[in-house]
């Protein structure tokens, strides 16, 4: 008798794809369901849990030269001047950050100047830069404060009025331009921080412009006197309602999963690894000889069925009749079933996975 090699029994690959997709739908499908039929909790519009408040403000005098025209020798703020009487000009600087809560705060400030030569153009009308020239007026610097709710900076600056006038004289000088020029002073402050777990994040500037090269003239300030950070609330909580939608979804990926867990073997063609397996392997190795395979069960009706205790009866019965033994296995049992047929008679032994 020729050698039967063992076929595989397993669902074809069409049928295998199927049940996964229908399963995995089924779990996604449920999932999804659940998650729109929850209620979602939104943040409360406009909820504060941190705010702060910049107050910013530059006090100065002007001083003037000894002369027979102007009684005093300095003069307040929002006046004018006049040119070539200013001695130098002195500011104070003032930056208050106020916090309704204590926070880490870093922040870091310097003052620069820069000379501006404009001259409008005449074909559109509006000004345009011809001059830059810039001067580090004081060096940048850091501090960091640790749970704290504000902090304030002070810094003076003492402007030297003629020098910048000079530097304006000579430029138009050596051009021959007509030119409108001024001196910015700019305070730049930069304030970063942490408050529960929020960013604070701020870049703030304070701005005087003093007119130069004309024969009078008054500082205009280009701020802000005051503006405000604030953080909110933007965290989000979900509650499911177990509406009859939300149960049915519930039920049904309860039932897809327990539907993946009993057809897992069976959609990716696994095989148990028992005693089953080795004992049925071993007896189809040795035996291949005299077994023949077959992909559905003999037909017992009719027949007087027989069963046998185990398998070394049926090769005594297979050497005394000389019948081939026939092997059908139930994969989805797990069972594998020899018989021989004789007359009326089938002679059966069933190997069962026991687990």
């Amino acid at each position: 008798m020729e050698k039967i090699e063992r076929k595989h029994h397993t669902l074809r690959l069409w049928v295998r794809i199927t049940m996964a997709l229908i399963i995995t739908s089924g779990i996604f499908l449920s999932l999804l369901g659940i998650y729109l039929g929850s209620v979602i909790k939104k943040p409360e519009e406009n909820k504060k849990i941190y705010n702060s408040t910049i107050n910013k403000n530059v006090v100065y005098k002007v001083y003037l030269f000894n002369n027979n025209f102007v009684d005093k020798n300095e003069m307040d703020p929002d006046q004018i001047y006049i040119a070539d009487l200013v001695k130098n000009i002195k500011f104070n600087f003032m930056y208050t950050y106020s916090g309704t809560n204590k926070a880490n705060l870093n922040y870091t400030y310097s003052i620069t100047g820069k000379l501006y030569g404009e001259n409008i153009n005449r074909e559109t009308g509006s000004n345009e830069t011809i001059w830059e020239k810039s001067y580090p007026l004081i060096e940048e610097s850091k501090k960091s404060i640790k749970n704290s709710s504000g902090f304030n900076i002070t810094q003076n600056l003492d402007i030297n009025y003629p020098k910048y006038q000079e530097e304006v004289n000579n430029f138009k000088k050596r051009f021959g331009m007509s030119l409108t020029t001024k001196l910015q002073v700019t305070m730049n402050i930069n304030i970063t921080g942490n408050y529960q777990g929020k960013n604070i994040n701020k870049t703030d500037k304070i701005i005087l412009n003093i007119p130069l090269g004309i024969q009078a003239f008054s500082i205009t300030e280009d701020y802000q006197k005051q503006n405000n950070i604030t953080l909110y609330d933007d965290s989000k909580t979900i509650n499911v309602t177990y509406s009859i939608y939300t149960k049915s979804c519930i039920v049904i990926m309860i039932v897809s999963i327990i539907l993946f867990t009993l057809t897992f073997k069976l959609i990716f063609n696994i095989k148990p690894k028992s005693k089953y397996t080795k004992t049925l392997n071993k007896i189809l190795k040795t035996y291949d000889q005299i077994i023949v395979e077959v992909e559905s069960p003999v037909k017992e009706k009719g027949y007087h069925v027989v069963l046998v205790k185990n398998f070394d009866e049926m090769i005594d019965l297979e050497e005394e009749l000389r019948i081939p033994i026939i092997f059908y296995e139930n994969i989805y049992k797990y069972r594998s079933i020899f018989t021989i047929t004789y007359n009326d008679t089938i002679y059966k032994y069933i190997l069962r996975n026991k687990r």
